[in-house]
């Protein structure tokens, strides 16, 4: 049967369902893809919150490794900046390491998979400069400590030579040990040459200050004189005699050439024959201006004293008196060398002047600089005005007594003996000994005379009694006026002594004595009898 295909009334046609209007298709893709742009939008939007969150939370786990890290650095109480200190500090780097990585490793687990490449990158940066940190903290404590090592070393070794102030060998030993270890030490931080030789003459300057202080103090005259240092034996000390000679200076402040008042000119103060002789023999002008030409000269002639005496206190003597001189002086009271004399007897005879630059040289040639032998000097000088303070407040009362028994004619309790005086009185010491010599004379000359007759006391009196011109005059003449009044006395108290015997004779044999005679009354009346008895009654 056919479909009809008329129009049949008012039936519509309705459009077959499976075709789609094409007109409308790029509206609804529009809306398809705006939709998932806002999806995308929205899901980076979650994204990005998540990430901010992983990424506050890896900074915070990052921040709170930082903290352990530094409490265990830094901690006042528990910190290895406090417990690994000094040579404690050794391996502090490993240590500290092996926590913190103890650390991370338990902190990682915590790290967002997000940021695990991030937390890596941040902590290994950061562990980088934390070791950096203890690295250097361990250098520096490790040199700290050896630093501290040998300063207390070499600080123990200058107390022990500067103990050994009267024992030099024992001085040289402890010397030696001490540049031993500076040399070490030195040599494993690399130093040069001149910084090892610099420290160990630090050192040897110190001990030697050190040590010539306690010489001073514990025999200050020896210092003074000189005694402390003994001749080396290898020739003189240029730099000691510049000082000595000049203070070390060639100028004065006005540019002139330091000139002593027997024309001596220059550093070493080589007099202008002696100079121009030693030039000579070098083929040089002689030129006292040129400091470099005088100290070579003046080295030329420390020489040729030394060659010929082979001695540094006759060489140095010489130095200072002349050649000439100390010869003379060798030929009167014999040789120090050949053992004729000993060497401290015949410095005595040399000349005041002589002796004292003697001293000066020692002294100096210790190394020391001019101010601190001066220090010294004057803590020997200090020590030497006590000690004399406190020998003269003892010997004051005896040598008074001393003294005023021999004026009387007394044997002394005790005599001062005259080293004693000497120091204890200093520059008065000799004329204090000069004084008890003239008492003891005068009181040898009165038990000589004591029981001669007058007349003959006169005579020998006469004997004693000063010249005008005598150098001691006013002593021996104060002396001879106690000494004339003593035998007075002592005449007045032997005949009284006799009167009194032939009184009492008298008195005995009932002998009828003259009453006009006043030395026989004055005899009875000393007598206990005479109390109750008259010879005129």
């Amino acid at each position: 049967m056919r479909i009809p295909t008329g129009n049949f009334g008012n039936v519509t046609p309705e459009v077959n369902p499976t075709r789609v209007d094409v007109r409308g298709a790029g509206a609804i893709g529009g809306a398809v893809s705006g939709l998932g742009v806002a999806v995308g939008q929205a899901a980076g939007d979650i994204q990005r919150v998540q990430d901010k969150a992983d990424l506050a939370a890896t900074q915070a786990i990052l921040t709170d490794l930082e903290a352990k890290s530094n409490d265990r650095w830094e901690n006042p109480e528990t910190g290895a900046l406090v417990t690994r200190q000094g040579f404690n500090s050794a391996g502090v780097g490993v240590d500290m390491d092996k926590q913190d990585a103890t650390d991370y490793d338990e902190a990682r687990k915590r790290v967002p998979p997000s940021q695990q490449i991030y937390f890596d990158a941040q902590w290994k940066a950061a562990q980088i400069r934390r070791a950096s940190t203890y690295k250097n903290f361990e250098i520096s404590q490790t040199a700290s400590a050896q630093r501290q090592q040998l300063n207390a070393t070499v600080q123990n070794s200058v107390e022990q030579e500067a103990s050994a102030f009267d024992d030099p060998q024992a001085a040289g030993l402890i010397r030696g040990a001490r540049r031993h270890s500076i040399e070490l030490y030195g040599q494993a931080q690399g130093w040069s040459a001149d910084q090892i030789t610099a420290a160990v003459s630090e050192a040897n300057q110190k001990a030697m200050e050190w040590r010539a202080q306690n010489y001073a103090i514990s025999n200050p005259t020896g210092w003074l004189n000189g005694d402390f240092m003994s001749n080396s034996g290898a020739g003189l000390d240029m730099r000691a005699i510049s000082i000595v000679e000049s203070g070390g200076k060639h100028f004065n402040a006005d540019g002139s050439i330091v000139t002593s008042s027997e024309g001596a000119q220059g550093k070493y103060q080589l007099m202008p024959a002696t100079g121009k002789e030693l030039a000579a023999k070098r083929g040089l002008q002689y030129d006292p201006k040129d400091e470099q030409q005088n100290a070579l000269l003046a080295s030329d002639y420390a020489n040729e004293l030394y060659g010929k005496y082979g001695s540094e206190t006759l060489a140095g003597a010489a130095y200072n008196w002349g050649q000439g001189r100390v010869d003379k002086l060798i030929d009167k009271i014999g040789d120090p060398r050949k053992g004729e004399v000993s060497e401290a007897e015949f410095i005595r005879n040399l000349p005041a002047e002589t002796r004292g630059w003697l001293a000066r040289y020692r002294k100096n040639k210790t190394g020391l600089d001019p101010v601190s032998v001066n220090k010294i000097d004057s803590m020997a000088e200090a020590q030497i005005k006590e000690q004399r303070t406190a020998v003269r407040n003892q010997i004051d009362p005896i040598l008074n007594n001393t003294m005023s028994q021999l004026y009387n004619g007394e044997v002394p309790d005790a005599m001062p003996d005259r080293a004693t005086i000497q120091f204890a009185y200093g520059p008065q010491g000799s004329s204090m000994v000069k004084q008890l010599g003239i008492a003891i004379d005068s009181a040898r000359t009165f038990q000589a005379i004591q029981y001669i007759s007058p007349a003959q006391q006169q005579q020998e009196l006469s004997k004693v009694k000063p010249q005008v011109n005598d150098p001691d005059y006013a002593i021996k003449m104060d002396a001879y006026g106690k000494l004339a009044a003593l035998v007075q006395k002592s005449n007045t108290a032997i005949q009284a002594q006799r009167d009194a015997s032939r009184f009492n004779d008298a008195l005995l044999m009932g002998e009828k004595l003259d009453p006009t005679d006043k030395s026989m009354q004055k005899a009875a009346d000393s007598t206990p009898t005479a109390q109750n008895f008259r010879i005129n009654d």
